[in-house]
C-alpha cells in the first residue's frame, strides 16, 4: 500500500500520486490521446485542450479531506465530407428509405437496389 498523500503535500509534481497513482495514469491516456491527434490531423491548425480538475472538500462523515482529481482532454470534431441523401417511397417495404450518394460512380455508396441487381436513381 502506498503512503498517504498529505493535503499539504499536494504539489504539481503529486497530481499522479492520487487515487493511489491511478491519476497519474488518466492524465497519460488522455495526454496520449491528444498526441495521437495530433500526429493524424495535427496540421488542422486547431488546438487540443487539456483539462484537469481537482475538486476538494471535507467530508463531515468521513471527517477528512477529499480530493477529486479528473482530466479530460478536448479534441476538434471529426468531420467527413457531406453526403447527400436521397429519401424515396419503397413499395416492397412499405417504408421510406434512404439512398446516399445516388449520383456516386463507387456502387458501395448507393444503398437502393432493383430485383435485378440494377441501381435505382
Amino acid at each position: 500500500m502506498s503512503k498517504p498523500i498529505r493535503l499539504s503535500d499536494l504539489e504539481g509534481d503529486t497530481l499522479g500520486k492520487l487515487g493511489q497513482g491511478m491519476f497519474g495514469r488518466v492524465v497519460d491516456d488522455e495526454l496520449a490521446r491528444i498526441t495521437r491527434d495530433l500526429e493524424e490531423r495535427g496540421q488542422d491548425g486547431k488546438s487540443r485542450k487539456l483539462t484537469i480538475q481537482l475538486e476538494i472538500y471535507f467530508d463531515d462523515k468521513r471527517r477528512r479531506y477529499v480530493v477529486e482529481p479528473s482530466c479530460q482532454a478536448k479534441l476538434p470534431p471529426q468531420k467527413a465530407y457531406p453526403t447527400e441523401v436521397k429519401v424515396e417511397f419503397d413499395a416492397e417495404k412499405r417504408q421510406h428509405v434512404m439512398m446516399f450518394n445516388p449520383n456516386s460512380d463507387e456502387v458501395d455508396q448507393r444503398t437502393i437496389v432493383d430485383d435485378h441487381g440494377e441501381i435505382i436513381n
